[in-house]
Formats: structure tokens, sequence, C-alpha cells
């Protein structure tokens, strides 16, 4: 059903495509901390995502998650005891060998790759080829705690898709058999040949192809011949209900249905607010992510390379997916100048601004002199300290030169602002 509804509908296709595309757009970055053999795991991990492309791989395999409920990546792994491959295996013939509490009783046997007829009833048939559990990362959407499988996207909404495309297929039927105009001959007295011969007369606009119309012909006895129209049905407009089931379909996914169709009547600050709480969707999409397919495949590679995850500490950052506007910029260059000033370390000081920044601004860039003594504001005349400390607190006198002017230009914010606009442009 879900497929179903994925493959027919453009709303339901659309929505999960935008969730999966903005889930991965910026793609992400692992961070380790200081530790032992941090520099190990963080090289064996930076060269698992280069080597697998996992971030042109996101995309795909968050669609297919929402839209399935279940993905089952098996990963491969060469003699190098290095993760080399990872290839989606069909989620209808995957069955995951658990019992009632989700627990595998035999982990060397944890998933089984049958026919659809076995998979569907949950048994394996005879031709079945097991994994074990470390082979197979079974990233589960919607999950419940203790059950097998996740939940489509839109598993809730079949009920509300099916009245909504019943409802529009009544719609296009009834726009086109009873918005049309119906012309009524009148004929007094006519016979059957009369009738004939007055069609014959007429051949040329009574079969024209294109108008919406209909011709009824009628000889009854009495006055009043001629032509009358009678006009199509004036109520084809109304679908509010089909509108209701449309809105209660796309209640269940998190991106908002005016950011795929149906917008022209929507008020901007309302968009706002569904456009506020799409964020917040993306950010739970995204740590979905991290907990059923980035931690799993980071650890198991960490295992493989006889680092034990336990003894490290890392972190998976998702730069923003709001473009940076100069004043966006100049914000955090003033905040970076702050934190090195205040003796941040320029590592930390990175760490924590380099998903804000764009990939052609390196580390170089910023971070190329050693952090200026601590000054006056730029732009504000003030002195060291803030307003308050002194002798001079108060503005400078008449002509003064303000001291700012002086140290903008060598300042840590005038360069990131400059060099960040530059690499932005």
């Amino acid at each position: 059903r879900a497929r179903e509804m994925y493959a027919r509908d453009p709303r339901i296709q659309g929505m999960i495509r935008n969730l999966a595309r903005d889930t991965a757009k910026r793609g992400f970055t692992v961070t380790f901390a200081d530790g032992p053999r941090a520099d190990d795991a963080q090289a064996i991990v930076d060269a698992l995502i280069l080597r697998l492309k996992l971030k042109r791989k996101l995309d795909d395999w968050i669609r297919m998650s929402a839209r399935d409920g279940d993905l089952f990546l098996e990963l491969g792994v060469a003699a190098t005891r290095e993760i080399v491959e990872v290839t989606r295996k069909p989620t209808l013939q995957m069955v995951r060998l658990s019992d009632d509490f989700d627990r595998f009783a035999d982990p060397a046997q944890a998933f089984a790759w049958t026919d659809t007829a076995s998979a569907a009833s949950g048994s394996v048939g005879r031709n079945a080829v097991f994994f074990p559990e470390f082979l197979i990362i079974h990233s589960r959407w919607l999950h419940d705690s203790e059950q097998r499988y996740g939940q489509p996207e839109f598993a809730a909404a079949y009920g509300a898709w099916k009245k909504a495309t019943e409802g529009e297929l009544d719609v296009a039927i009834g726009r086109k058999t009873r918005s049309g105009v119906r012309y009524v001959h009148k004929l007094p007295g006519a016979s059957a040949a009369d009738i004939a011969a007055y069609k014959a007369e007429n051949r040329a606009a009574l079969d024209a192809p294109f108008p919406a119309k209909a011709d009824y012909f009628l000889n009854f006895t009495g006055e009043g011949g001629g032509i009358d129209v009678l006009q199509g049905d004036a109520n084809l407009g109304e679908i509010r209900d089909v509108e209701h089931h449309i809105q209660t379909m796309s209640a269940a996914s998190p991106v908002p249905l005016e950011l795929v169709a149906y917008g022209e009547n929507l008020n901007r600050d309302v968009l706002q607010e569904k456009k506020d709480q799409y964020d917040e969707g993306i950010a739970a999409a995204q740590g979905w992510v991290e907990d059923q397919i980035l931690e799993p495949l980071i650890e198991r590679a960490l295992l493989l390379a006889g680092i034990l995850p336990e003894n490290v500490e890392y972190a998976i950052g998702w730069p923003s997916k709001r473009v940076l506007i100069p004043q966006d910029i100049q914000a955090l260059a003033t905040a970076v100048g702050q934190m090195r000033r205040d003796g941040w370390a320029d590592d930390a000081v990175w760490a924590l601004i380099e998903p804000w920044l764009p990939d052609e601004l390196d580390k170089e860039m910023l971070f190329d002199a050693e952090p200026e003594p601590r000054v006056a504001a730029v732009g504000t005349g003030l002195p060291p300290g803030g307003p308050g400390e002194g002798d001079d607190a108060d503005e400078p006198d008449e002509g003064e030169p303000d001291m700012a002017d002086d140290v903008a230009e060598a300042t840590v914010p005038a360069r990131l602002y400059a060099e960040t606009v530059g690499a932005v442009n």
C-alpha cells in the first residue's frame, strides 16, 4: 500500500523526497574528541565516508526508509577488515529473526533473505540466505519499542488517501459528465422524418466534437418551439470534503503540504510557523539517521579495526540548511574573534563553526595568525572592558580618533568576515 501511494500520488512522493533531500542536503560531519586512539578512529571514519560515498547515498536511504518503513543494508567487508561497500537488500524479502521481545536468539542467523511469499508471512523458505547480526544494518522508520519492523511514513494515512483519490475521481467524472451545456430542441408536432431532416440540416453544429454539450429533441404537440439552454451543474466546485481528506493525509508527514502544493490561500505568518515546525522535523529525521544508520556503521568500522566504540567519544554534526547572509557571517566572525581572545583553542573554535561555513573556506584561511589582544569592539568607539570602565567611559571628544578604526582591518572578525564573504561569492 505504501509503495502504491508513493508511486501514484505526486504529493506523497514529493513530501517524502523533500524530507529525504532536506535531511541529507548539506551532509554531516563526524568529530572525535581528544583521547586514546582518537586520531586513528578519526582517520578510519573519514576514509569510510569517502570510500562509501555516504553523503551521496543518505538521500536515497532516507527516502526508501520513509517509503517502505524498513531499510536493510548489507556490509561488504574486505580481507583488510575494512567496510568497502554497502548494498541494500529487498525490503519485502527480508525477515528479521528476533523473538517477541525483539532479541536475537541466534546472532549468527539474525536475518534471512527469502522469497516474497515467505517474507510476507514471517516464515523462512527452504532457499533462504541467512545473515549474522553484524553484517546487516536494519534501519526502522517510526519504530515502536519491541516491534520487529518499522512503519512507512504514510502508513496511517492510507484511509484518508483512499478517500481523497476516490473523491478526486468523482469530481473529475462529475465535471466531465455534468458540466456541459444541454440544448433542448423543441419541434412541436414534428414527425420522425421531420426530426431527421432537422438533424441533417444542422449536422455541422450538432456534430461539433469540441463543445461540451448535449442535444435533446422534443416533438410534443403544442406551441413554443425553439431551443432551450440548460446550464451544467453549478456545484461542481464544492470539493471541501476532498480537501479535508487531503489535509488529513498530509498530517502524516512533517513536510508542510503547502511546500508541495495548495499554497495559494496560505497566510505568510502561518507558513513561517509551518516552516519552523518543519525544521524541527528535519532535526528529528537527522537524529533518526544518526541512531539507525550512521552510528551502527561507524561502530562496526571501529570494531573491525580493533577499536572499542565505548573507548572513544565522537559527535555527528549537521550543517544548517539555511543559507548564510553577510549579516550572519559578520555575527559569526565577531563570535570567533571573541572566543579566541577569551582563550579558546583554534581546534575547538573550528569544530564549533565548521558546519556553518561554506566548503571553500578552510581552516588555514581563518587561523593563520595569533589572536590579537582584546581591543574595543569594532565600530563602537568604546574602550576595552565595555561602557562604564576607565576615565573616559563617555563618548570620545569631538575630533578624537576612534580607536576601533585603527584595528578594524587587523582583527580576526574583520578578516573572517572578508574571507568568508569571498568564499560564499
